[in-house]
C-alpha cells in the first residue's frame, strides 16, 4: 500500500539564501483566545534544540500583516488550541489566513476554521480536508489485525486519491506532493504499528509485515520538515527492523542500536541513537554503558551528547557516578574550540603534549575571573615547561573576547573560545560557575582534579607540586 513519491522536490529551496527565507501573511482572527497567532515549524531542527515558532500579534477582527522568517520549504502548523492546521510554506510565499472560531461542538478536532487565499491554495488546505475525511488519526480498537489493516488501507487510499485530485486541479505546488507523501507514509506506518505494541511479530499475518517493509524513513530533508516522519523512523526501527517484545519493552537495546547504525544516516541517525539511549536510561540494560561509550566516541551533534550526559546525571541516584564512568576522551572529542586565528580543533587535539594541563574557564564579563588572572599568569611562569595553562572563554560574543585579549595585553597563545559542546563540557566537569580550574593529566589521558582551588590560594600550587613529584602518581579529586 505504501507509495514512494518520485516527483520533483527542490532541496535547494530548503537551503536557500537567508534573504529568501520569508513568507508574507495577511489575515484576521475573529477571537482573541489564540493571540498571538503562532506558526510552528514541524520536524527536527538542524541544530536539534527545538522548533521555530513565529508569533503574530493581532487585533481581534482586524486585518493583520506580517512577514515571517522560515527555515525553508517544509510543513508548518498554524496553532489553534487543539490539533492545529498543517500547511506547506515555501520561501517567498504570499498567503492570506483567516481563522474563524467554531461553535464548541461543531468540530471536536479544532477550535477554528481556516480560510485561505494563495497561489497554491491546496498547500494550505490539503491536510485540513484530509482530516475532515478520515479523522486526525486511525486508532486500533482491538479488532482483528487484518480488519485494522483494511481500515488503515482505506484511510491511506482516501489520502492518496485526495492528493491526486489536488494535483489534477493544479492547486498544489510542484514540491507539495513529495512532502505530503512523506507525511502520509509516516502516518500509515504509525497506524499499523499500533498492532506491534500488542502482538508479537510472529503472531502477525504476513501481509501486514510485508506491507510496510519498504522504507526505513531515512531522508534528512523530510525529517526536518514534516511532522511525523522522524517518529515513523523510530517506530520503524523498533517494530519492523527489530523484534519487539510487548512483554519486555527494554530488552533489545543492542540490536536496535546496531540497526540504526546500519540503516540510517545524517541527522536521522543522530536523533534515533539519542532517543534510543534516552529511553534506556535507568532501565538496567547490561550493555547500556558500552553502547553509550560507542555513541559518545562518534563524531556528531554535541548538543545531543550533552543532553544524554545531563539526563544520566538526573536519573541516577546521588551515589551513582554513572556520568564519571564515561571516558573523558569521548567528551574531549565532542567539544570544539577556536583560537584567535579562527582555527577550529577539538579539545582532544589540544591535549596531546607530554605535560599536565590546567584549563582556566573564564569570560570577559566575569569580574572574579579577571581578579584571578595575575595569579594564574604567575603560576604559568613558575611552572613553564611542566604545566600548560589553556585559557578557555565562556563568552558568547567572539568579538568581545578578541577585544578583551588585545586591550588587556593578555598572552595571545593558549587562548580559546567554545565553538560547540559547551553544555557537554560543563556537565561533565560539573561547572556551575566561573572561574573554574581543571587539572588534566599528560596527553589528556585523565582528569586529575575536576575543580582546583583558586590560583590565589596556596592549595592550588600544592596540588601541582604533589602531582609533579616523580613518586606521586595518585589522581586527586
Amino acid at each position: 500500500m505504501l507509495i514512494r513519491y518520485f516527483g520533483p522536490i527542490f532541496p535547494l529551496l530548503f537551503f536557500a539564501p537567508a534573504y529568501a527565507q520569508h513568507v508574507h501573511i495577511t489575515g484576521k482572527v475573529n477571537d482573541a483566545s489564540i493571540n498571538p497567532l503562532m506558526i510552528t515549524k514541524l520536524g527536527l531542527e538542524i541544530n536539534i534544540p527545538g522548533r521555530t515558532v513565529n508569533e503574530i500579534p493581532y487585533l481581534t477582527g482586524a486585518v493583520f500583516k506580517a512577514t515571517i522568517p522560515i527555515e525553508g520549504i517544509g510543513l508548518y502548523k498554524v496553532e489553534d488550541g487543539i490539533t492545529g492546521h498543517i500547511i506547506l510554506l515555501e520561501p517567498g510565499d504570499s498567503i492570506q489566513l483567516d481563522l474563524i472560531k467554531l461553535p464548541p461542538r461543531e468540530h471536536p478536532g479544532k477550535f477554528f476554521q481556516m480560510k485561505v487565499k494563495a497561489r497554491y491554495q491546496g498547500n494550505l488546505t490539503f491536510f485540513d480536508e484530509l482530516e475532515n475525511k478520515i479523522g486526525a488519526t486511525i486508532k486500533y480498537n482491538y479488532e482483528e489485525p487484518i480488519m485494522f489493516k483494511n481500515k488503515c488501507d482505506n484511510a491511506y487510499r482516501i489520502a492518496v486519491n485526495l492528493l491526486k485530485e489536488y494535483q489534477n486541479r493544479k492547486i498544489v505546488s510542484d514540491n507539495f506532493p513529495g512532502f505530503a507523501m512523506a507525511e502520509l507514509n509516516a502516518n500509515y506506518v504509525l497506524w499499523l504499528c499500533e498492532l506491534f505494541a500488542v502482538f508479537p511479530r510472529k503472531e502477525m499475518p504476513s501481509e501486514i509485515t510485508s506491507e510496510i517493509k519498504q522504507q526505513p524513513f531515512n531522508d534528512s530533508l523530510f525529517a526536518v520538515s514534516t511532522q511525523d516522519y522522524i517518529v515513523a523512523a523510530a517506530v520503524y526501527n523498533g517494530y519492523i527492523l527489530n523484534e519487539f517484545d510487548p512483554k519486555n519493552w527494554y530488552a533489545n537495546l543492542t540490536n536496535e542500536f546496531n540497526s540504526i547504525e546500519k540503516n540510517y544516516t545524517g541527522i536521522v541517525k543522530e536523533w534515533l541513537m539519542y532517543r534510543k539511549l534516552e529511553n534506556y536510561i535507568g532501565k538496567g540494560h547490561p550493555a547500556f554503558d558500552s553502547i553509550l561509550n560507542v555513541y559518545l566516541r562518534m563524531d556528531g551533534n554535541a548538543y545531543l551528547r550533552s543532553r544524554i550526559i545531563q539526563q544520566i546525571g538526573k536519573q541516577q541516584s546521588a551515589n551513582d557516578n554513572s556520568v564519571d564512568r564515561i571516558p573523558m576522551s569521548n567528551i574531549l572529542r565532542s567539544v570544539y574550540l577556536k583560537d584567535l586565528k579562527g582555527i577550529r580543533m577539538s579539545m582532544a587535539e589540544m591535549l596531546k603534549e607530554n605535560t599536565i594541563y590546567v584549563i582556566d574557564c573564564w569570560a570577559t564579563w566575569c569580574f572574579p575571573c579577571q581578579q584571578q588572572l595575575p595569579f594564574i599568569q604567575e603560576i604559568e611562569k613558575k611552572y613553564k615547561g611542566k604545566v600548560r595553562i589553556l585559557y578557555v572563554s565562556f563568552d558568547k560574543e567572539k568579538s568581545k573576547w578578541v577585544k578583551d585579549i588585545a586591550k588587556n595585553g593578555k598572552a595571545s597563545s593558549n587562548q580559546y573560545i567554545f565553538e560547540s559542546g559547551i553544555r557537554l563540557f560543563s556537565s561533565y566537569f560539573g561547572i556551575t560557575a566561573i572561574p573554574h580550574y581543571i587539572l588534566i593529566g599528560q596527553k589528556g589521558a585523565e582528569v586529575l582534579c575536576k575543580k582546583m582551588p583558586l590560583p590565589v590560594q596556596k592549595e592550588f600550587t600544592e596540588i601541582l607540586d604533589k602531582y609533579l613529584m616523580p613518586d606521586n602518581k595518585k589522581t586527586l579529586f
